[in-house]
C-alpha cells in the first residue's frame, strides 16, 4: 500500500496500537442523496471516527451541483474535527464503488487546500465489516485541531485552463463516468472513457492492484507518462480517476472541476456524440 492507498489491516493495526488521538485522524466522509449518512454513523462507525459531510460546506451553482467549500469554510470545519497541519489524515465511506465515490471526493478537497498527508481506506467501512473488523455507536471526543488551509491548485482546473490545455492538444482527457452516458450523452472531444466502475474489484471489495488499474489506462489509449486532466459530471467520480493515475505514478494530473456539466453550458457545440 502506498501513502494515499491505506489498507484496513494497516487501520485496525494503528488504532489498536494507540496512536489515536495524536496524529491519526479517522474521518467518515459518507454521503448520498437518498439517505441520511450521518444517522447510519451514529449507529455505527470505525471505533475513533468522526463524521465529515463536505456537501454541507459548500455553496452550491448550475456550474458547480457539487461546489467546493471556501477556505475559511473548510478550515474551520476540518479544524472542529480534530485536524492538526501535521495530521495523518484517513477518509473511509459507505458508499458505491466500494467506497471511492466520496472518498475520492473528499480526498482532492483536502489536497487542494494544502493538506500534505491524506489517505483513502481501500474498500471503505464495507471491507472493514466483510472482515469482522469492529464499529461501535460510541461518540469519539475531539480537540480543536489547528490546520492553515491554503490553495494548492495542482489538482484543480477551470474551465478556462481546462479548455486552453485541450485546445493547444497539452493533455488527455480522461471522462470516470460510465459508458453509457459517455456515450448516450455525448463526451467532450478526444475524451478517453475509463469508467470509475471498471478500477474496482467488486469481489474483493477494494480498488483494483496498480498492474491492472495500469492496464485499464493503456487499454484506454492514455499514456501515464504524459499530463491527464480528468472529469465527470461534477467534479465526483473523477477525483478517483485522478487518484487511481497517482497511484500508477502520474505526477501531472488534476480534476475539472465543472465536468460535462459545465461544458454542456458553456461549450454545447463542442460535443462528441460519436460512441
Amino acid at each position: 500500500m502506498s501513502e494515499r492507498l491505506v489498507s484496513c489491516d494497516w487501520l485496525k493495526s494503528q488504532i489498536e496500537g494507540g496512536r489515536q488521538p495524536h496524529d491519526l485522524v479517522i474521518l467518515d466522509v459518507s454521503w448520498s442523496s437518498t439517505k441520511d449518512c450521518h444517522s447510519e454513523y451514529t449507529r455505527e462507525h470505525i471505533p475513533g471516527s468522526v463524521y465529515f459531510n463536505v456537501f454541507d460546506l459548500a455553496i452550491h451553482t448550475d456550474l458547480h451541483p457539487r461546489n467546493i467549500p471556501t477556505l475559511d469554510v473548510f478550515q474551520k470545519a476540518a479544524r472542529d474535527a480534530g485536524i492538526n497541519n501535521m495530521s495523518h489524515v484517513v477518509i473511509y465511506s459507505n458508499s458505491d464503488f466500494c467506497s471511492f465515490f466520496i472518498s475520492g471526493r473528499v480526498w482532492w478537497t483536502f489536497k487542494i487546500w494544502g493538506h500534505p498527508k491524506v489517505s483513502i481506506l481501500n474498500g471503505g467501512l464495507q471491507k472493514w465489516k466483510s472482515l469482522g473488523y469492529p464499529t461501535t455507536a460510541d461518540t469519539t471526543d475531539v480537540q480543536v485541531g489547528n490546520f492553515e488551509a491554503k490553495w494548492t491548485p495542482s489538482l484543480y482546473r477551470t474551465f478556462d485552463e481546462f479548455n486552453e490545455a485541450l485546445s493547444g492538444q497539452k493533455i488527455q482527457v480522461c471522462d470516470s463516468r460510465g459508458t453509457e452516458k459517455y456515450a448516450e450523452h455525448g463526451h467532450i472531444p478526444g475524451a478517453h472513457n475509463i469508467p470509475l466502475s471498471s478500477l474496482m474489484d467488486e469481489d474483493s471489495k477494494e480498488m483494483k492492484s496498480v498492474e491492472e488499474v495500469k492496464k485499464l489506462f493503456a487499454g484506454a489509449g492514455v499514456d501515464l507518462t504524459q499530463p491527464i486532466v480528468t472529469h465527470c459530471n461534477s467534479g465526483m467520480s473523477s477525483c478517483s480517476l485522478a487518484f487511481a493515475a497517482l497511484l500508477c505514478g502520474n505526477s501531472d494530473v488534476a480534476v475539472f472541476h465543472g465536468g460535462f456539466t459545465e461544458w454542456n453550458i458553456k461549450a454545447s457545440d463542442r460535443i462528441d456524440k460519436s460512441s
